[in-house]
C-alpha cells in the first residue's frame, strides 16, 4: 500500500483521509474487496469518458469510466478501489 510519510505513524482505529485517482474506481463485481455503497449524483459524458459523481456516506466522490456509461441520478451503486491505489493522508480529517 502506498502511504504518505506522515501516515506511517497511524495505528488501527485512527481517523485518516484516503484518496485515489478518479479513474481508479471500478464498479462492484462479486467477491471484490474495499467495496463502497453509494448513489449517483451526476453522470456527465465527456466524449472519451464519463465523469461520475457519487454520494458515499455524505461525501461527494468523483469517478471516471472509459466511454459512455448510462447511469441515472439517484441510482444506487457499489464501487471499489484497489488498495494499491490508495493514498493514506494523516492529519485532521474534519
Amino acid at each position: 500500500m502506498n502511504k504518505e510519510s506522515s501516515a506511517d505513524e497511524k495505528k488501527a482505529g485512527d481517523d485518516v483521509l484516503v484518496s485515489w485517482r478518479p479513474e481508479d474506481i471500478e464498479f462492484h463485481k462479486e467477491g471484490m474487496s474495499n467495496e463502497l455503497d453509494g448513489m449517483i449524483d451526476q453522470a456527465i459524458f465527456m466524449g472519451n469518458m464519463t465523469d461520475i459523481y457519487m454520494n458515499i456516506s455524505g461525501i461527494r466522490v468523483r469517478g471516471q469510466m472509459a466511454g459512455r456509461i448510462f447511469m441515472q441520478e439517484g441510482e444506487k451503486v457499489s464501487l471499489r478501489v484497489d488498495e494499491s491505489n490508495f493514498r493514506i493522508l494523516a492529519g485532521d480529517v474534519k
